[in-house]
């Protein structure tokens, strides 16, 4: 089975039409045509039902899809590590939500210049999909990653209570629950990890809160605070000259996991665990937990 029919195999999967297949790989369609029908001889079905319409999968194709684009992106994984050996960088792509995009991968690159050649804006919900149709090397978030993956807990990010520094709340070195409730708050959008992770800590100390904004953008609610529209809760480096204290429970800091995942079959297992190691030692060292005091 050559990696060639395979990608000209996917092409026509994603076209659906022959012609436009041919085009884009750059070769006649008679050629393709032969190439398809030797694929479908080779693995005994048949993976098209053709129409005057086009090229559409059948049950069988739609199976060997992603097979067919794992093996073809396992192919480029072997060249890239192959490269990698000699000498030049091997280039890994991760799964992610925007904002991780933001505040963890590309500070994370450019400090450390890790191998990573890009990063695949992904909904929270969708991150892990991503590896396996074979989009990405690796995903990171703030989902547990299933079980049929590698997986690393790269951090538990401290959540932050920012305000203006003339804000009664300022005035604290830490800032429990309870008395962030006295005020009022800016809180993350609901489908937000830092939200997951304040609800449960207000439920937990029996508080319910009822004045509060929630925006779906931490810099839109730093910005709300800066304003003096309230204290926000996030996991952010503060702006806008704001204060910054961690929000405890319980005599505990309100933190946020965030994980790494990728296929433990994937060529380049060590290094995507070299590149988890290192954020999650680039996070550890940017964002401490810091102890808590007794009052």
């Amino acid at each position: 089975m050559e990696l060639r029919a395979l990608r000209h195999f996917i092409a026509v999967a994603e076209t659906g039409s022959l012609s436009a297949a041919a085009h884009k790989v750059h070769i006649s369609q008679p050629s393709l045509s032969r190439q398809l029908s030797a694929l479908e001889r080779e693995l005994g079905r048949e993976l098209f039902e053709r129409s005057a319409q086009g090229m559409a999968l059948n049950a069988a194709g739609r199976y060997f899809l992603p097979i067919a684009t794992d093996l073809c992106n396992r192919a480029e994984t072997g060249l890239n590590m192959m490269r990698a050996h000699g000498g030049a960088p091997a280039q890994l792509s991760v799964a992610c939500p925007s904002a991780t995009v933001t505040h963890v991968i590309a500070p994370f690159l450019a400090a450390t210049g890790a191998p990573i050649g890009d990063a695949l804006i992904r909904d929270p919900a969708d991150v892990y999909s991503a590896l396996r149709h074979g989009d990405a090397d690796m995903a990171v978030t703030t989902a547990l990653p299933p079980a049929s993956l590698e997986r690393m807990l790269l951090h538990e990010t401290p959540v932050n209570v920012q305000m203006p520094t003339d804000h009664p709340l300022a005035a604290l070195s830490q800032i429990d629950v309870v008395d962030a409730a006295r005020h009022g708050l800016i809180l993350m959008g609901r489908r937000s990890a830092v939200r997951a992770a304040t609800d449960a800590a207000f439920r937990r100390a029996g508080v319910l809160l009822t004045d509060f904004a929630e925006p779906e953008s931490s810099s839109m609610a730093q910005a709300m605070a800066a304003a003096g529209r309230g204290a926000c809760l996030v996991l952010d480096d503060p702006n806008y000259g704001l204060a910054s204290r961690p929000l405890t429970c319980e005599g505990e800091v309100v933190t946020s996991p965030i994980y790494g995942g990728w296929d433990r079959m994937h060529y380049a297992h060590r290094e995507i665990r070299d590149v988890m190691l290192g954020i999650q030692e680039w996070l550890r060292d940017r964002h401490p937990v810091p102890p808590v005091h007794n009052v």
